[in-house]
């Protein structure tokens, strides 16, 4: 065997060895995921901020109704690290607690959301034509109106709770939602394996649910993440301005609206609350942004 031929039957098996060593697409976006250092930021804060939540009872001293009236509007001190309100109750013992409320509730309007504007982007992106145009123009006026006014007016309509709360976030969620949906399942509609599974009479149904959907589920997942951060950001200012949860309640935009009176005397009592609006926030951004990253095929 000549040197040139033994040369090329090395390259051949180096690129064989390269095949059966490659890693699965899921195995190579999280090797992305996990070396982008503002993703695994966000990540580490998430996961402490679940902890958080679900310790609560553990970590927090105090329960987050009890009033101590010897020690009202302190400052952050050995006792209270984050202070105590005008009622005397600690603001650490409130803000964790808070993450039980806070969290969980961004995260059902972000499933309530992305369930009715996905399942509305699903149907105009499959059939097309009139009913698409039709679909498509009503979303444009649900959009024209901005996420906050369309909230607030919802919960006008159907007063205060969680579970008006959750409607009014996922109707305010619903056109950005569809929009995605919709072209996420035009770039894989007319795919090869659709107009096969059409062919041989698959349902309309298990094609949407069997090919459409789980082809698409990368860019709804990257979206739902994005909207997690501006769903509790959004359920904070509506407790704020007093339309979303309201007290005692400990959720976070409560505190930060409760302590906005005693903003020059006390400003450890909006400080806090806002410091873990901020840092949620920003870190479900990072992580969205690093998951985006990470399972973008141009990146492939």
């Amino acid at each position: 065997m000549s040197k040139i031929e033994t040369d090329a039957m090395r390259r051949i098996n180096k690129k064989r060895k390269k095949r059966k060593g490659s890693a699965s697409p899921g195995k190579d976006a999280w090797r992305r995921l996990t070396r982008n250092k503002t993703a695994v930021l966000g990540m580490v804060i998430i996961g402490i901020l679940l902890l958080v939540a679900i310790f609560a009872d553990l970590i927090a001293p105090y329960s987050y109704q009890e009033q101590n009236y010897s020690a009202i509007a302190l400052g952050p001190c050995l006792e209270h690290p984050f202070g105590t309100d005008n009622m005397g109750r600690d603001i650490f013992s409130r803000c964790v607690y808070g993450a039980r409320w806070s969290l969980p509730i961004g995260l059902l309007c972000v499933v309530a959301g992305m369930a009715l504007g996905g399942t509305i982007g699903v149907i105009a992106g499959y059939c097309g034509g009139k009913v698409d145009n039709i679909i498509m123009r009503i979303m444009d006026v649900f959009q024209a109106i901005p996420a906050i006014l369309m909230a607030i007016a919802v919960v006008a309509v159907l007063g205060n709770g969680i579970p008006q709360l959750v409607a009014a976030m996922s109707i305010a969620f619903m056109p950005n939602v569809a929009r995605t949906c919709r072209a996420a399942i035009f770039t894989v509609k007319d795919s090869d394996y659709v107009e096969s599974s059409k062919a041989i009479g698959v349902s309309e149904g298990k094609i949407i649910i069997r090919h459409l959907v789980p082809n698409a589920i990368g860019v709804i997942v990257i979206n739902a993440v994005g909207m997690v951060g501006a769903a509790i950001l959004m359920v904070s200012t509506l407790s704020y301005i007093g339309v979303g949860i309201v007290p005692p309640t400990p959720e976070w935009g409560a505190i930060l609206s409760a302590g906005k009176e005693y903003l020059r005397s006390g400003v450890h009592m909006v400080l806090f609350p806002g410091l873990m609006i901020m840092f949620t926030v920003i870190s479900f951004n990072l992580f969205g942004d690093g998951l985006r990253d990470a399972l973008d095929p141009k990146l492939k």
